[in-house]
């Protein structure tokens, strides 16, 4: 990637292909853990999903951190807590 690409892609908001990858669901008591890390300022805050039975329930956090996968993970770890508070009350 030349200097000029790497600033148009940075100012244009444009993901490069390897960001726009989906990151692996994590299954957890029987509930899909999907990450989906939302660029922010040049970090990315916490965003995913939790599904269940053709159920969604989307959530997203004021965490940011400096990482695309630094961020996957604490997506994961915020959904598990979710689903160990509030199990299937999350989709009613």
């Amino acid at each position: 990637m030349g200097i000029g690409s790497l600033f148009r892609s940075l100012f244009s908001g444009r993901r490069s292909e390897e960001e726009a990858a989906s990151l692996p669901a994590e299954h957890y008591k029987g509930f899909e853990i999907s990450a989906d890390p939302m660029p922010d300022g040049g970090q990315f805050r916490v965003r995913g999903w939790i599904r269940r039975d053709g159920q969604s329930h989307r959530f997203i956090r004021a965490d940011l951190l400096p990482t695309r996968e630094l961020c996957a993970l604490e997506v994961q770890r915020k959904a598990r807590i979710l689903i160990d508070q509030q199990g299937e009350e999350l989709f009613g």
